[in-house]
């Protein structure tokens, strides 16, 4: 009895993990990106893996609502350690992004595309005592970014002027924070 309650909770957890998760997260985060920005967002493809908590999106596209590309990516894949998330901190394996493509423009009225996206949100009564914000300790082994391009565009003058760079790629590893810059100092 116990091992098919067991097995039971496994499919469960493996349907979820694999099929329901990455259904829901693709139309929240197309929702959300919509409702919070100027812009429109397409996620061809989510996966996630429950059991080795590795996640990735397939062919990105973020545009303006003049559908003018923004931003764009084929895959970005995260593989996190399961493990650190009893720990308090995010230990990330690896982060890679394949052909991200990047798309900046400066309008004759000199505002940046990119900055356009941002929607003016009322201001917000300040609270009388900020608590400090305590995020999580990072730790991020290896991040790869493949075959980039970047491309930049200036309506500003009397001919447009552009630049544009191929096939950016680097790749950072052991990128851990200083634990001294993450210790509140500030007194009360």
């Amino acid at each position: 009895m116990l091992k098919k309650i067991l097995f039971s909770l496994l499919v469960l957890y493996s349907i979820v993990g694999f099929f329901v998760l990455p259904w829901v997260a693709k139309t929240q985060i197309v929702k959300i990106v919509s409702q919070e920005t100027n812009a429109k967002l397409q996620i061809e493809h989510i996966s996630f893996n429950p059991f080795f908590f590795k996640f990735q999106l397939d062919n990105i596209q973020l545009s303006s609502v003049q559908n003018k590309p923004l931003v764009n990516f084929k895959k970005l894949f995260v593989d996190l350690e399961l493990y650190s998330l009893f720990t308090g901190t995010i230990h990330v394996k690896d982060i890679l992004l394949e052909k991200p493509e990047v798309f900046v423009a400066l309008s004759k009225d000199k505002k940046l595309n990119l900055l356009g996206i941002v929607k003016a949100k009322p201001q917000e009564v300040k609270k009388e005592k900020d608590e400090p914000l305590k995020l999580p300790r990072i730790v991020i082994d290896n991040i790869k970014l493949i075959e980039g391009d970047f491309e930049y565009k200036d309506y500003t003058k009397r001919e447009m002027y552009s630049f544009d760079f191929h096939n950016i790629g680097f790749s950072l590893q052991n990128i851990l924070p200083s634990l001294n810059k993450l210790v509140n100092t500030s007194k009360s």
